[in-house]
């Protein structure tokens, strides 16, 4: 156990590389639980920076590509060695790597949200990203993305990585509520001192 506190970096990369070829879901949400506890930032898998394993970055921890649920050992076999230098540029690149279940499980998990494909269709969001992969592979595959991109990062990774960034979005409007609830309470009691003998 000294290790997780001499050298937490390196202890909690390798033990969740573990875990997660182990398929072992809960173990890996209860590392990276920990992980987080001492401060340390588990960052979300990425087509371009994401390697087959968890890997150390400055002082977080990248989530590696074999604990993406559905992508398997061929899919990824296929990326790793092919992805260019400058890394992906587009998703039809990816998108001629890949069948449609192992594009859909990087879809969810948020590793190709940085990626749009090449042709004009808007806003693509992940269920737009996958409708377009159909097309344009003329896949057939009844694979489909439903609920939030929360919901389907804790679909294929077995949990949400970064709830801060859950939070973040609805800060604001927590502090935004808390303030009015304590203008509307000060209201009250100002109403009450005025009837006060």
């Amino acid at each position: 156990m000294a290790y997780k506190y001499h050298s937490p970096l390196q202890f909690f990369s390798v033990n969740m590389t573990h875990e997660s070829e182990s398929s072992d879901s809960d173990k890996l949400t209860e590392l990276i639980r920990d992980a987080q506890d001492l401060n340390i930032e588990i960052l979300k898998p990425d087509i371009n920076l994401s390697g087959l394993k968890f890997t150390i970055e400055e002082k977080n921890i990248r989530f590696g590509l074999c604990g993406i649920k559905g992508l398997g050992d061929k899919a990824i076999n296929e990326i790793i060695p092919n992805r260019p230098a400058g890394g992906f540029k587009n998703l039809d690149d990816v998108a001629k790597l890949c069948h449609a279940s192992p594009f859909a499980g990087l879809l969810k998990s948020g590793a190709l949200d940085n990626l749009r494909f090449t042709v004009d269709a808007g806003d693509q969001s992940r269920k737009q990203k996958l409708d377009l992969f159909k097309k344009i592979k003329k896949s057939k595959a009844k694979v489909e993305i439903e609920g939030n991109a929360l919901e389907q990062e804790e679909e294929v990774l077995g949990l949400i990585i970064n709830t801060r960034q859950f939070f973040d979005k609805y800060k604001k409007f927590y502090a935004d509520y808390s303030q009015e609830v304590d203008d509307q309470a000060e209201k009250i009691l100002k109403k009450f001192e005025l009837f006060s003998f």
